[in-house]
């Protein structure tokens, strides 16, 4: 697969990717499988006659994948599977800042993260995305899960 420039544009997965920063990005292949942990570019904007340039693209990773559920606990971020089991999601890419992590505590009891927040289960073709700054990213949390089509490339490099 051919590798194509790409700028980041905001703070939203900041400390992973700062703003203006150049990447590389391949085209994901719909046989291609998205993993959690993917960092990925999308666009919300379907318009089909707005060309690529024109559209809003959205660079987020991957938390959630289908048929599992997120959920906000205690400030961290656990997955629930398909079979039922739960864990917490091990999140080296985010600073220990609390503030960088915590992030969800607006969807908890009087923001004390002491309440858990359940986010609906996915459909079989979504996923769940969140910027590694979350107190500073417009997210899954925000505009809901993303369909696998509309997810177009996976940075690399």
């Amino acid at each position: 697969m051919p590798r194509h420039p790409f700028q980041i544009r905001g703070d939203s997965m900041f400390p992973t990717l700062k703003n203006l920063q150049e990447v590389e990005i391949i085209a994901i292949s719909s046989d291609e499988s998205i993993n959690r942990g993917d960092i990925v570019v999308f666009s919300l904007d379907t318009d089909p006659v707005k060309t690529a340039d024109k559209k809003l693209w959205h660079v987020k990773r991957v938390i959630g994948l289908p048929g599992e559920q997120v959920i906000f606990r205690n400030g961290s971020v656990w997955i629930k599977n398909s079979v039922g089991e739960e864990f917490q999601l091990d999140e080296p890419y985010l600073q220990n800042d609390s503030s960088y992590k915590l992030g969800i505590r607006n969807y908890t009891e009087n923001g004390k993260g002491n309440v858990d927040y359940f986010e609906p289960v996915l459909d079989h073709n979504q996923f769940y995305v969140l910027g590694d700054n979350r107190t500073g990213s417009s997210d899954s949390r925000n505009f809901g899960a993303v369909d696998a089509g509309l997810i177009k490339f996976r940075v690399v490099g």
